[in-house]
Order: structure tokens, then C-alpha cells, then sequence
């Protein structure tokens, strides 16, 4: 299937009565457009379907075709950052069921569009129940501009929130990540610990000597 189908799609398969051809047609919307291929649809022909794949996002009555539809939505790319997809995303987020969040959690963090950082560092903190991993994953697809917020996170008193929160910014890696890991080398777990400290390994510099030696004796 190719451009051709987009229209037969979103005009008899996109609003059928059953949920699972609703589901299906969200995701061949996505196969069709995704912008990570090696020769995708033209922006001009992908955007068509952002506004009926948003309707099901936002309005309709199923889980399961709303996570299709925040799936779909995340392969858009550029074409999603310029229409309005990412506040629709980061709303879901903050309001969905579990298995919708990580969708729109995973969808945010294959667009990358930095405005989503805050949010998915709020969601992680405080409502990160079934979408850990795709918060963390998508934090660390956003990169070093990611790193300041994501410290936050670092001092919360849940340690599945500071487990994730380090191994994005150990992922991340870069100068940028250097003192944030070094903070969590007395972290009183020691899976957090062992984190930082691997990948310290080949980044400590100058600046967090002291942090380093005094871990030697751990």
C-alpha cells in the first residue's frame, strides 16, 4: 500500500463501528506514512492524515484504537511536529490508561520535539505507572537537551523514579551527563550507583574527581 490508499482508508475503514477496523486502518496510517522510511510518503501527502488519526487520539470510546492512533501519529515526524500532534500527545499522556500513556510516551519520544521534555519528566515522576521504559526511552531519544530536566527526577524519593531517571542520562552520555551521574554515585541504592558508575567509566573528567575517589570505597 502506498499514498493511494490513504484516502480509502480514512473515508470507509477509519470510523467503522468495529473497534478493530478502527484499530487496523490507525495502523496501516502509520505504515503508509511514516517518515523514517527509506523513501516516504511526501509531507504534503502524509499531513492528510493527521487531523483523522488525531479525532480517534482525542475522541474515540476504545483504548485499543487509541493507542493504534498515538502510534501512528509518532512516525509523522517533522510532518507531526508542524500540525499540532505533540499537545495533543502530551495531553493523552497525562490523562490515559496505562497502555495509551506509553504510546503517546513512545510516539513524543520518536517525534523529539523538545517541548515534550517537561511533560514526559512530570508523567515519569508522578504518573509513570505501565509506561516506565517508554518514558525513559523517549527521554533519552530527545538527548542532551534532555539532561536538565530529567535531573529533577533525580531527587525523588521513589527509586524506580532515579533507577530510570540515571540510566536515561547515563544513556545520553556526553559532558552533559557528567556531574548529574557523579551526584548519583551515594545514591543509597546500589543499582542506581552501579549505573552511574559504568558509565562514568569512560566520561568522568576533572570535575567530579573527588565524587569518583570517594566511591572507590563502595
Amino acid at each position: 500500500m502506498a499514498a493511494p490508499a490513504i484516502d480509502p482508508i480514512i473515508k470507509n475503514l477509519l470510523g467503522a463501528p468495529e473497534p478493530e477496523v478502527r484499530a487496523t486502518a490507525c495502523r496501516m496510517l502509520g505504515g503508509i506514512t511514516d517518515q523514517s522510511l527509506g523513501t516516504p510518503v511526501p509531507p504534503e501527502k502524509a499531513v492528510v492524515v493527521v487531523k483523522p488519526l488525531l479525532t480517534r487520539l482525542t475522541t474515540d470510546d476504545q483504548w485499543g484504537v487509541r493507542r493504534r492512533a498515538a502510534t501512528a501519529l509518532g512516525v509523522l515526524g517533522e510532518v507531526a511536529k508542524a500540525n499540532a500532534v505533540v499537545p495533543a500527545l502530551i495531553q493523552r499522556m497525562r490523562a490515559e490508561r496505562d497502555e495509551v500513556k506509553a504510546a503517546c510516551a513512545e510516539a513524543l519520544g520518536k517525534i523529539a520535539d523538545p517541548s515534550a521534555i517537561g511533560p514526559l519528566v512530570d508523567t515519569l515522576i508522578a504518573n509513570r505507572r505501565g509506561a516506565t521504559r517508554e518514558l525513559r526511552l523517549a527521554l533519552t531519544a530527545l538527548g542532551p537537551d534532555a539532561i536538565p530536566a530529567i535531573q529533577r527526577a533525580l531527587a525523588s524519593p521513589e527509586t524506580e523514579v532515579r533507577l530510570n531517571a540515571t540510566q536515561a542520562i547515563a544513556q545520553i552520555g556526553g559532558k552533559g551527563a557528567v556531574i548529574a551521574l557523579a551526584s548519583m554515585l551515594k545514591d543509597p541504592d546500589v543499582a542506581i550507583r552501579r549505573v552511574s558508575s559504568d558509565a562514568l567509566r569512560d566520561s568522568a573528567d576533572a570535575r567530579v574527581l573527588t565524587q569518583v575517589a570517594a566511591a572507590l570505597g563502595d
